[in-house]
């Protein structure tokens, strides 16, 4: 335990005081890198690989989901469409009927003048 105390403290005090400095940065990269190597428990390139398949990882997730979401707005963009082939055809239906119904009307007014001039 004391030694990874004094792990993290050293990557710690290597870490600040290379915030400070870019150039000390160069200067103690490996000393860094060995610092979290000793941290961590394992090497920077297997910590560099597991970053690298999160962030590969994360990004199947996103383009999974975009996938999912242009499949379900498509899937909506149908069934708006097929709701508003049914409204019109049902637009449609109503206007024929109603042409029908104005048709019986116009007959059922003829049929009364002719009865009542008739009877005149």
């Amino acid at each position: 335990m004391t030694e990874l105390v004094n792990s993290y403290e050293t990557l710690w005090d290597l870490l600040m005081g290379c915030v400070r400095s870019p150039e000390c940065k160069k200067d103690h990269e490996l000393e860094i890198a060995d610092a979290i190597e000793e941290a961590i428990g394992t090497d920077c390139d297997s910590v560099h690989d597991l970053e690298e398949e999160y962030y590969e990882e994360e990004e199947e997730e996103y383009e999974e989901e975009e996938e999912e979401e242009e499949y379900e707005e498509e899937e909506e963009e149908e069934e708006y469409e097929e709701e508003e082939e049914e409204y019109e055809e049902e637009e449609e239906e109503y206007e024929e009927e109603e042409e029908e119904y104005e048709e019986e009307e116009e007959e059922y007014e003829e049929e009364e003048e002719e009865n009542y001039g008739d009877e005149e």
